[in-house]
């Protein structure tokens, strides 16, 4: 009994030594913050000798040397912001390839909204996430000047089968019913401006509404830049008055004059919408492709003053689809991208191929020289050689 009573009183007196070594440490853990600290609130600064304070010290300067290399490296959001920004608003004079106040393919220019002075507007930076499609956003912004997200160039459209009605105009004006391509300054890509977009040209397109392709306010179709040039970025110019549009095709554009674009695909025209929204380049507004039909007998009265009566009326589309083209004053002719040269080396090869074949050998030539024309943009590309041998 003696015995088991001396071993109780020994292991007694070890876990009492065990515990008080173990709140002496957790006194020493607990004597680096102060009471408000382990409450959970930061009540002293570093500089401050209580609590943690060197350990904060040392966290704040790392994060200073952090700052200062971003800072040089220039991957600051700030910078990032800034470099958009400048990229985005730098200053672009709008030219004509002639001062003859017409629509010239070449020309740089705005597409801007009749109704509310409001001007196409691409955002390079806005792009879709989802793997495979590559796209940019855009909207519509009241700006008095010309800058390159809003700036664009115009392009032909030919098709690689051409048929009977696609109709073929030899002047470099647009006309009514001519199927085009609007292209995106390739200075929002941080590129020089030239007559075809730059290495990567953005083309406007849209596609027919579905689960996941769809205005994200209105719910419309869906505008948007892309870079396949396929038959969704084709349009054309309309005439307004619904009772012209038969005598106007083939007519050439003035510059000023309103006018419908109309999705060659889907039928439906370039719609500005009355929904709001603002991004880093100040406020915009949505576009889509819908015919918006006028509402009321605003248009019923217009066309009965013009000694049409209701029967013979033909509705008419809205104010939100009515566009024109701003051109500057300018004459200047835009150069080629450095490839030109290769793809005039193709030309000259696939012409004398041809002229050694014989008389048969021309049979072929026009749809070689439409493959070289990998864009639609009227010029030669490089790329074509490989379709077109």
């Amino acid at each position: 009994m003696i015995g088991h009573t001396a071993i109780g009183e020994t292991e007694l007196r070890h876990s009492s030594v065990e515990s008080a070594v173990l709140l002496r440490k957790i006194s020493e853990i607990m004597q680096y913050y102060t009471k408000q600290q382990l409450q959970g609130a930061g009540g002293y600064s570093p500089g401050v000798r209580v609590g943690n304070w060197n350990e904060e010290a040392n966290m704040q300067e790392t994060k200073l040397k952090e700052l200062l290399l971003k800072q040089q490296e220039g991957s600051l959001k700030l910078n990032i912001f800034q470099q958009r920004v400048a990229i985005a608003l730098q200053p672009v004079n709008c030219s004509t390839v002639r001062n003859d106040g017409l629509v010239h393919f070449g020309d740089v220019l705005q597409l801007a909204n009749v109704g509310a002075a409001a001007f196409l507007t691409s955002d390079i930076e806005d792009r879709d996430t989802r793997v495979g499609d590559f796209s940019c956003a855009v909207s519509a912004t009241v700006s008095n000047g010309s800058v390159a997200c809003n700036t664009f160039l115009i392009g032909k459209y030919r098709p690689a089968q051409p048929s009977i009605y696609d109709r073929e105009y030899s002047d470099d004006a647009l006309h009514y019913g001519q199927k085009l391509r609007i292209i995106a300054n390739p200075m929002v890509q941080g590129e020089t401006l030239d007559g075809v977009g730059g290495s990567r040209p953005l083309y406007l397109y849209s596609r027919p509404v579905g689960t996941t392709h769809f205005a994200k306010f209105s719910r419309h179709q869906l505008v948007a830049f892309t870079d396949r040039a396929s038959y969704d970025t084709v349009w054309q110019v309309v005439a307004v008055d619904p009772g012209q549009r038969g005598v106007s095709e083939g007519v050439q554009v003035m510059a000023g004059a309103p006018f419908l674009l109309q999705h060659c695909a889907t039928k439906q025209d370039l719609c500005l919408e009355n929904h709001s929204f603002v991004n880093d380049l100040g406020s915009q507004l949505e576009v889509s492709a819908h015919s918006s039909f006028s509402k009321g007998q605003k248009s019923v009265c217009d066309m009965e003053r013009m000694g049409r009566t209701q029967g013979q009326l033909d509705k008419a589309e809205g104010e939100p689809n009515h566009w024109t083209f701003l051109t500057g004053n300018t004459v200047a002719t835009l150069p080629m991208t450095s490839d030109q040269g290769e793809g005039a080396q193709a030309l000259i090869k696939i012409i004398a191929q041809s002229a050694d074949a014989g008389p048969g050998g021309w049979v072929g030539l026009k749809r070689k020289l439409l493959h070289l024309d990998v864009d639609g943009s009227g010029a030669v590309n490089a790329e074509g050689e490989a379709c077109a041998g």
